[in-house]
């Protein structure tokens, strides 16, 4: 389930401005990173080229994915090697090992004891000891090139980022995304969903953020990502559905999708920016409908949480802050009442009113995050009492505030749970993708 674009600048999915020139020149720098061969774009008509476009001859691209932030040691498990990216000696761990950064540079130390320092602090890469096969790195198993990177405002702490085909990197996603037992056609529409996004986020993130060191990471701030899994049914599903995503007028489709829809879907119009850099929340595919989710049967189609009235005051209050809202007035609730919905019935505002009478609005959205909102000197909010979507409906009793909700996370584009829900009721991948994402075209991005 993924987390959408934010306007806060400070989030780090979030890309800095860039003036729609630089983006342009950036295309370039796409073309060259992806590496997939002619240098020239589709051309559509209009005033000038998209970052969403096909190219001609292009392959299957590398993605760049972040498994860990802010390590201080990486526990290698199986036979591996390590050496400098810019060169240099290359260190074999026959038996395994450990990997620290000090102020003098990497330390790698090997699982017979043996210790050997490279004196650089620029990026190590770490690979199985035998190409192609898998690492056993920490927790997890990954097939690609390990990339530790230094954290250049937190000395000693590194990120470590996979290098490997997209291809090979969606079976780790949906082993993350869905149940073991789903139906494969299920999974099958999920590998169409979780390429389109990563092709779209790889774009997107090397053409506003040319220095950032990864294209997604693999939390659900981008789609959940497990590393090599040996689920059989996801590496099906992929390969049945080798280099198809999903378009609409001729570029990527940003194919959002969450847990579950609760009856009624969200648009990305109504929840997340529409221009400049956020223009692909335009598209049509994505904004909401009336269309059944099929997702009655998933565990949180329906909820309540009950939490401290006060509490929730100071919390969205404290996000409000954060964002530079005007809510970040709020010192009181009287009430929250429903604003506006969008053509689903399913609300887009609140209105929050304090008890000196002034009246505050937060997009649904936006109140889902500032529900949950992790503000200093306020206790967490436990597991049990998350806002699970933005599709909330808020009764004030004394000290409590009562908020019934319906579905688990932002709403847009596929319902995972309906994806299932349609696939054990007769319906294939193709259907189930024109479903959530109507007027979208499938479309081969490459072949190879």
């Amino acid at each position: 389930m993924q987390e959408a674009p934010s306007t806060a600048p400070s989030r780090g999915h979030t890309p800095p401005a860039h003036t729609f020139a630089l983006a342009v020149l950036a295309v370039l720098g796409i073309m060259a990173a992806l590496a997939v061969g002619s240098c020239s774009l589709v051309s559509t008509g209009r005033t000038g080229p998209s970052l969403y476009e096909r190219i001609p001859g292009a392959g299957e691209p590398t993605v760049r994915v972040r498994v860990g932030a802010g390590l201080d040691t990486l526990h290698i498990g199986s036979a591996g090697v390590a050496r400098p990216a810019d060169g240099g000696t290359m260190i074999t761990l026959a038996r395994g090992g450990h990997l620290r950064l000090r102020d003098t540079g990497w330390v790698i130390e090997d699982g017979g004891g043996g210790s050997r320092r490279v004196g650089t602090s620029g990026p190590l890469v770490v690979r199985a000891l035998t190409p192609g096969n898998p690492l056993r790195v920490d927790e997890a198993t990954f097939v690609g090139e390990l990339w530790a990177h230094a954290r250049e405002t937190e000395p000693g702490t590194f990120d470590l980022v996979e290098h490997l085909s997209v291809e090979s990197y969606l079976p780790g996603v949906l082993a993350r995304e869905l149940y073991s037992h789903w139906h494969p056609q299920a999974y099958r529409a999920q590998a169409v969903a979780a390429r389109s996004y990563a092709l779209h986020e790889i774009a997107r993130r090397r053409a506003h953020r040319s220095g950032l060191h990864y294209d997604l990471v693999s939390t659900t701030a981008n789609q959940a990502y497990t590393g090599w899994t040996d689920r059989a049914v996801a590496h099906q599903a992929v390969l049945d559905t080798l280099g198809e995503v999903l378009t609409h007028d001729g570029e990527l489709l940003r194919t959002y999708y969450s847990s579950t829809a609760g009856g009624r879907v969200a648009g990305a119009a109504d929840s997340w920016p529409t221009t400049g850099r956020f223009a692909f929340n335009a598209a049509e595919p994505l904004q909401a409908g009336h269309r059944a989710t099929f997702d009655d049967d998933a565990p949180r189609a329906r909820w309540t949480v009950t939490r401290n009235l006060t509490t929730f005051a100071r919390r969205i209050a404290a996000y409000g802050t954060r964002e530079g809202f005007s809510i970040a007035r709020l010192e009181s609730i009287d009430r929250i009442d429903i604003a506006a919905r969008n053509a689903a019935g399913r609300p887009t505002r609140y209105t929050v009113r304090d008890r000196a009478g002034r009246s505050f609005e937060l997009a649904a959205e936006h109140m889902r995050i500032a529900g949950n909102y992790a503000a200093s000197g306020i206790p967490r909010v436990e597991a049990k009492a998350r806002l699970h979507s933005g599709d909330l409906a808020f009764r004030v009793t004394g000290s409590r505030l009562e908020i019934d909700g319906r579905g688990h996370g932002h709403g847009v584009g596929m319902s995972q749970f309906g994806a299932q829900g349609m696939a054990i009721r007769g319906s294939n991948y193709l259907d189930i993708l024109a479903h959530f994402y109507p007027g979208s075209e499938l479309t081969s991005w490459y072949t190879e």
